[in-house]
C-alpha cells in the first residue's frame, strides 16, 4: 500500500527548504559554517574624572565605565545610567558616533527649592501686605456706614490671617518632606585624535 504525496506538498517542502537555506546563508550552510557577521563600526568613550561625585557609578548599557579605562562599543545609541550617593539617579540615551573617541563629562546641579517653600514666602508676603492694607484703610478712609467699615476691616484681617496660617502650614510641610537631592547630568564631547 503506497501512498503518493500530492505535488503541492513537494512544492511546499522545496519552498521551505529554499527559505531556510537563504536565511542561513547558502554558502555557509553548505560548508557547515555559520554565516560571518558583518563587523559593526565602533566608538570609544572615556569618563572625565574632573567633576565626578564621590562614589558615582556610570553605566553605559550594562557596562560599568570607570575613569581608568576607555570603553569601546558599537556606534549608535546606548542606555546611560548615573548613580551617586546623595544624588538623584540620571538615565537616558547616549549617542556614540562611529569611529570617534568621546569624553563623557558628569555635572552636578544643586537641588531645586521645594515649591512649598516658595509658596509659603509668597503667602507670608500677601498676609503681611493685607495687614498693612488694614492699617492704611483704618487710618485713611472714613466710612459713612460703620457696618461697612467693620466689614472691610474684618475682611482684610481675615484674609491676612488665612494667608499667614497657610504660609505656616506650607513651611511645616516643606520641613516634613525629604529634602530634594542634587541632580546629575552628562554631556558628551567628541575628542580629536
Amino acid at each position: 500500500m503506497s501512498t503518493s504525496v500530492p505535488p503541492i506538498q513537494h512544492a511546499m517542502r522545496a519552498s521551505a527548504f529554499l527559505v531556510f537555506a537563504i536565511a542561513m546563508g547558502w554558502s555557509s550552510w553548505s560548508a557547515g559554517q555559520p554565516a560571518a557577521a558583518i563587523p559593526a563600526s565602533t566608538a570609544s568613550v572615556r569618563l572625565d574624572p574632573a567633576a565626578l561625585p564621590v562614589g558615582a557609578q556610570v553605566f553605559v548599557g550594562e557596562n560599568l565605565l570607570t575613569t581608568a579605562a576607555r570603553l569601546t562599543l558599537p556606534a549608535g545609541e546606548h542606555a546611560i545610567r548615573i548613580e551617586a550617593p546623595g544624588h538623584q539617579t540620571a538615565a537616558g540615551v547616549l549617542l556614540l558616533e562611529s569611529e570617534q573617541p568621546h569624553l563623557l563629562r558628569i555635572t552636578t546641579s544643586p537641588p531645586a527649592v521645594p515649591w512649598e517653600q516658595n509658596a509659603s514666602w509668597v503667602s507670608a508676603a500677601v498676609g503681611a501686605g493685607l495687614l498693612v492694607a488694614t492699617l492704611i484703610v483704618d487710618q485713611t478712609l472714613e466710612f459713612e456706614d460703620p457696618a461697612a467699615e467693620a466689614g472691610v476691616r474684618m475682611g482684610l484681617m481675615g484674609a491676612s490671617a488665612v494667608s499667614l496660617v497657610g504660609s505656616g502650614a506650607l513651611q511645616s510641610h516643606a520641613r516634613e518632606t525629604s529634602p530634594p537631592l542634587p541632580t546629575l547630568s552628562w554631556s558628551l564631547e567628541a575628542v580629536q585624535r
